[in-house]
């Protein structure tokens, strides 16, 4: 048939493309202005691929038989530039934050520096440096830097070190990371984080792992230093044994008492005086003793205890208290099934301790979705790998029960997030409560200083004491 007999529908290329970008333009500012968090920027960077795509869709439309096409040039002219500004402006910054030939140069020379420090800081211990099979230091800046590429407060130095195997065992081989940590902390290397590995090419070998951030407890790293200085330091530890939340807040499957002893015991011996089972009742008291200053690490011990319906009952614990008392040897009972109320790394402390203290069923509930949440991806794996139950994205309403716990009730959440005052927002979704059956329940969602108020010290923006902040005195 001819034109005459089945006409053709005639579409204007450029008015469609310059409408659609101006509509797609209209919807990401109206979403921008009314969805808390959303991130015009990211969305911009990707604008090329997106035009792309709808070029190539326009002109597969074009294509088709039953469509005449009339391009409308001036439209079309307007599009283009409309998009250039658009692309150059998402991809400059991009590319200029990308392309830095000063910080590239700042950065190379001083990973190569501290790398051959730390090879430098090895010689000590020739036995350690034999077991060192390749080193690697990453520095990452993240402060404002303005032309002043140096490391400072907020920038990250790595360390990556893989040890010549085969080990006996995990403990051995954290032994070695511990030495080769300590060796670079007593040159001053400044590392931020660790990351060692030890493969051993047999094939039945196991592979060992392990990331620190570079801290010990901050009481027992300020006396070890002061101490290397020249001063005369005394440690007081409320517990019967040094080590903060090493000692009585990380798993014992995780941290082993034999290492933490020993590197304990390294630390003391540069001639720290360390009295346990001791807690002084205010810092003023110690400085009427003579102390001439007195430096407060009581770490956060006291666990958050949320005000839900049944809080109080007997088979609800914290998660400082649960941990501590499975650290001590004398557990808190926990068979049955158990709900953890929280989703960061020490939430899944609690679930795995649980776990290996006889419990039969584990749930985690957490607000934040699987994306969102604090713990660690490894953490969020080897949970599951044990059985964890995880109720991802789930408010807790209550704790069900009379005389003991019998459930927890929760629901689903939609959203949440932080507005611009950091207060949290929760959308809860209509019809999702359920209750699901539990026998103890443990709160993981947050924990601050212990004995504060009675040490005369305040707090402020939550766990944080309040101090100087010129001089950090309080």
């Amino acid at each position: 048939m001819d034109e005459q007999t089945t006409p053709k529908k005639v579409r204007r290329v450029g008015s469609i493309a310059f409408a659609l970008v101006l509509i797609a333009a209209g919807v990401l500012l109206i979403v921008y202005q009314f969805v808390p968090q959303f991130d015009l920027l990211k969305i911009l960077k990707f604008s090329p691929v997106i035009l792309i795509a709808l070029g190539i869709e326009m002109l597969v439309y074009s294509a088709r038989p039953d469509v005449k096409v009339k391009f409308d040039w001036l439209a079309m002219l307007g599009t283009a530039f409309t998009l250039c500004i658009v692309g150059t402006a998402a991809l400059l910054p991009l590319a200029i934050s990308e392309w830095n030939p000063a910080r590239d140069y700042a950065r190379n020379r001083i990973e190569s520096q501290k790398a051959d420090a730390m090879y430098s800081a090895l010689t000590a211990d020739p036995a350690l440096k034999a077991k060192l099979n390749s080193l690697n230091v990453e520095v990452h800046f993240f402060h404002e830097a303005d032309g002043d590429y140096t490391l400072q407060s907020g920038d990250d130095c790595i360390l990556y070190a893989a040890l010549q195997g085969p080990y006996a065992d995990a403990e051995t081989f954290a032994a070695d990371c511990m030495a080769v940590m300590q060796r670079a902390a007593d040159d001053g290397l400044g590392f931020t984080c660790y990351h060692f590995n030890a493969d051993e090419d047999t094939d039945d070998g196991i592979s060992y792992y392990l990331d620190c951030v570079a801290s010990y407890p901050a009481g027992l790293t300020a006396a070890y230093y002061l101490a290397k200085k020249g001063h005369e330091v005394t440690v007081f530890e409320k517990n019967p044994k040094a080590g903060g939340q090493c000692r009585y807040g990380i798993p014992a499957y995780r941290l082993p008492d034999q290492l933490l002893d020993r590197e304990i015991n390294t630390i003391l011996e540069s001639g720290i005086e360390l009295r346990t089972n001791t807690q002084p009742t205010s810092p003023d008291q110690l400085l009427e003793q003579g102390y001439d200053t007195v430096l407060v690490a009581v770490g956060t011990h006291k666990g958050t205890r949320l005000p839900l319906e049944g809080s109080g009952l007997p088979q609800v614990y914290v998660n400082t208290d649960f941990l501590k008392q499975a650290r001590l040897g004398t557990p808190l009972p926990v068979s049955g099934r158990v709900m953890i109320l929280g989703g960061g790394n020490v939430a899944y402390d609690c679930a795995r301790t649980a776990l290996r203290l006889g419990a039969e069923e584990v749930h985690m509930a957490c607000l934040e979705n699987e994306q969102q949440m604090t713990s660690t991806p490894e953490e969020i794996a080897e949970g599951a790998e044990e059985g964890i139950l995880l109720h991802a994205a789930h408010s807790f309403l209550r704790i069900t029960g009379t005389d003991r716990v019998e459930g927890v009730e929760l629901q689903k959440v939609n959203r949440f997030y932080f507005d611009e005052n950091r207060k949290a927002v929760i959308e809860l979704e209509e019809g999702t409560n359920q209750v699901i059956p539990v026998d103890h329940v443990i709160f993981a969602v947050g924990q601050r200083p212990e004995d504060t108020e009675q040490m005369g010290l305040e707090l402020t923006h939550g766990p944080y004491i309040l101090a100087d902040e010129n001089y950090f005195a309080v």
